[in-house]
Parts: structure tokens; sequence; C-alpha cells
């Protein structure tokens, strides 16, 4: 097929009278809530684990990383199944909306149930217990968001329509984003008997949102059945892993999941030392005063990110999707650099002003990196007759997971290499704060570096042979 990525979201084409070329504002908003569990899912449990399970329960860092990287692992064999499995369903529901259902049902109850951790349990059981929850949460987490992300991908056969339904879920990323802010807080107010308590409560609750943000875009936005019921027999003798060595051939989309698997493999990876930075060396220990800068912080940039969006799409309209990341992944990249200074105990909010340059940059290419793999997905379409977008953002999904899963992993070993250990307390030496704060700022820097080498050397057009 033409490996060709336009240079602008906005050239418009003859749209076959049969698709969907203009999106509603409702439709918008119903596909735009599955942004909630799409970051909630992903990352509230991973974000409580260490309050939780490392400073309550005891569990070893390492354990807790091997909670959440064995499951990205898991999801990268599950996910190529899944795209290939939704691609091929033709029901009354659509390919698409019987597993976003099951995925966001069992999404919740996984997140609800795993704080209960039995009284009396040790703390390596403790750890166990998170694995085995972590293992089953991450896999409905696939079958909802496997098939969502095909049906943002495929919901218009127009660039700038997708461009705008991915501004909606990335809106609807930061309303999360801003929920996950605060459960920390929650957590620990008076009317619990104490943190781990009081996450029972709220993990019930933030579960139910996670179920409802799953629902509602089956409810709210139809799929296009007719559209997408092209090509029945060519698509069952398609084999998943040989659909994924095909679509690895392109250099295009091969560009886009090496930049994704470089960003995240390096954010993940000093992710949980904010935590620690914040509660050994900003405040002293003060759980609470880190609870509120966390949910401050998270109040201030999903709601930044909101007005991000069609500032994104402004940009890539008049700029290109090139230029557009350029500029915001070097503003995400001043934004870390910046918080080496800013993260200190005379300024400690200083830190959230870094943290709204580094979501800039973050918008922009979650904004714009799903909206050119859809494009590729018509592409495709166009040149096979197979719809196959389940399988596109099934190995689009699996270079997120490959990433986080790589960060993960190494989260708990790169804590104890900075010398931090739980027994301290919050009299961690100082060479390990310092530590801490040179890794927390360099790692994600050179991570936006190599994203973007990936990007300036494969995202361009590529004239068919």
């Amino acid at each position: 097929m033409a490996d060709i990525i336009e240079t602008k979201s906005d050239v418009e084409e003859t749209v076959p009278a049969h698709t969907y070329p203009k999106l509603s504002i409702l439709q918008c908003l119903g596909l735009g809530s599955g942004g909630i569990p799409d970051i909630g899912m992903q990352y509230a449990m991973k974000n409580m684990a260490n309050p939780i399970f490392n400073v309550i329960y005891g569990v070893d860092p390492v354990l807790i990383g091997i909670a959440f990287s064995l499951p990205r692992f898991w999801e990268i064999l599950i996910d190529p199944w899944i795209g290939a499995l939704s691609d091929r369903t033709h029901g009354k529901m659509g390919r698409r909306h019987p597993y976003m259902i099951w995925g966001g049902i069992f999404g919740f109850l996984t997140f609800a149930m795993v704080w209960f951790v039995p009284k009396g349990m040790s703390a390596t059981m403790a750890g166990w217990w998170l694995i085995a929850f972590a293992l089953a949460h991450f896999t409905a987490y696939s079958f909802f968001m496997v098939p969502y992300s095909a049906l943002l991908g495929e919901v218009s056969t127009v660039p700038s329509e997708r461009m705008k339904a991915m501004s909606f879920r990335t809106a609807f990323v930061s309303v999360g984003t801003f929920l996950m802010g605060w459960i920390y807080w929650l957590c620990q107010r008076d009317c619990f008997e104490n943190t781990a308590e009081g996450m029972k409560y709220v993990g019930i609750g933030f579960g139910l949102l996670l179920l409802l943000g799953s629902v509602l875009p089956v409810f709210v936005c139809k799929e296009n059945r007719k559209y997408h019921a092209v090509a029945e027999k060519g698509e069952e003798k398609l084999k998943e892993f040989a659909v994924l060595k095909e679509l690895w051939a392109l250099k295009s989309f091969r560009g886009i999941l090496l930049a994704i698997f470089c960003l995240l493999t390096c954010s993940l990876l000093v992710s949980n030392l904010g935590f620690y930075i914040s509660l050994c060396y900003m405040f002293g220990g003060d759980t609470k005063a880190v609870a509120v800068l966390g949910g401050i912080s998270a109040t201030i940039n999903s709601t930044a990110v909101i007005f991000f969006c069609p500032v994104v799409n402004y940009c890539a309209k008049k700029l290109g999707e090139k230029p557009t990341l350029y500029l915001f992944m070097i503003i995400a990249m001043i934004g870390y650099i910046l918080t080496f200074w800013a993260a200190t105990p005379e300024h400690p909010y200083w830190a959230i002003y870094t943290g709204i340059l580094g979501n800039f940059g973050m918008t922009a290419f979650w904004v714009i990196m799903p909206a050119l793999t859809g494009e590729l997905g018509r592409e495709h379409e166009k040149e096979t007759g197979h719809s196959i977008y389940g399988s596109f953002y099934a190995m689009y999904g699996m270079a997120i997971k490959i990433g986080a899963s790589v960060g993960l992993l190494f989260t708990g070993v790169i804590l104890n290499m900075t010398g931090y250990h739980a027994s301290h307390g919050i009299a961690q030496p100082e060479s390990t704060i310092f530590m801490m704060r040179v890794l927390n700022t360099v790692v994600p820097t050179v991570g936006m570096l190599v994203a973007m080498y990936f990007i300036y050397t494969s995202l361009h057009r590529v004239k068919k042979a």
C-alpha cells in the first residue's frame, strides 16, 4: 500500500455517501468520555500502589514494579487477538461495543477489590495480591481499549474529524487525570479510620466512574455498521501476527510505534520518583501536603490540557502535524529541565508550572499520533479492501504497553538504585534525593529527544514503490 502521511490534518477528500464525515458534538462527547477509563485504568491503580502497598503494607518496590510490568507484557500477547476478534465480530451491537462494555465492567470490579487486602496478610503476600488483581485489571483494560481505539480511528473518513474526536478524547483524559490527582487526598479524610480504609471506599467510587466512561460511547455514539461491514471473507483469511508483520513493514507506522515506545519507557521509568521527592524532600514526610500538591497539580494541569487541545488542532492545521509535534515537544523538554530547580522545599508549588509545560507537549503527542494512525488505517482500507482498524490500534496499543512494561518493570530497581530504603522513612540521604531529582529531569528529556528523532526520520511522505 501507499505508505503516506499527509503533512496537514485538514486535507479533505471526497467522502462516500455511506460514511459519517461530520461528527456531532454529542458524538464527540460520547466518544471522548472513553478517555476517563483510558487514563484511569492505566494509571490510577499504579499511582496509588506505592502510597498504599509500599508505605502502609510494606511491599517491596521491586514487587510493585513487577505488578505493573507483568500485566503489560500479557497485554502485548492478547492485544493482537482482541483487535482481530473485534474486527471480525458482526452482531447487532456492532464490532466494538460488546468488548467495551465487558471491559468496563471487569475494570470496575478489579479496581474496586484490589484495595480490600485481607487482614493479617504478610507484605510479600500483599504484593502477590496486587500482582493478581493488576493482571486481571489490565486484561479488562485491553478488552476496552483496543476496540475503543479502533472506534475512534474509524468513526470518520475525514482527517480533521478524526483529529476532533481525538481532541475530545484527550480532553476527557485530562478530566480523568484531575480525578486521579485527588484520590490520595480523598482517602486521607477524617471520616475514614485510616488511609488504607479510605482507599477501599474511594476505589469503589472511582471504579464506578471507569465503568460509566466505558459504556457512554456505546450508547451515545453508534457504529456505522454498513461502512465497516466490508470484505468479510477477506478479513477471515487474515492472521493476527501476519497482519502485525505487514503493519510493521510500513515505515511511517513503524516511526509512530518507536516514538511511543521511547517516550513512554523513559517517562514511566522515573514515574514514581516524583512521589518520593515530594514526600522526603519537599514536604518532610507530610503525606497530606503531598496529597494536596498532587490534587492541585492535577486540577491545574488537566484544566490546561482542555485548553491545549484546540490550540494543538489549530497549529496542526496551520503548521502541519510534524512541526506542531516538534514545537510542543520542545516546550515539554524545557518543562522537564526546569523541574530540577522548581521542585524545592522553599517553593514546592513551582513544580506545577513546569508540569504545565510538560503537559503541553504530551497533549500534542497524544492528539496527533492516534489521528495519524487512523489515517494509515484509512489508506490501508482503500488499498486492500480490509477494514482492520482494530489491528492497527492493537499494534499502536502494543507499542504503548511494551514501553510501559519496560519502564514499569524497572521503577522499583531505579528507586532502590538511588539509595532509597523504606526503613529510613523520610530521612533519606542527601545523595539519594539528589539522584532522584537528576533522574526525574534527565530521563524523560532523553525520551522526548529520541521520540523526536523517530518522528523526524519516519513521519514523512513515502511514495509507493
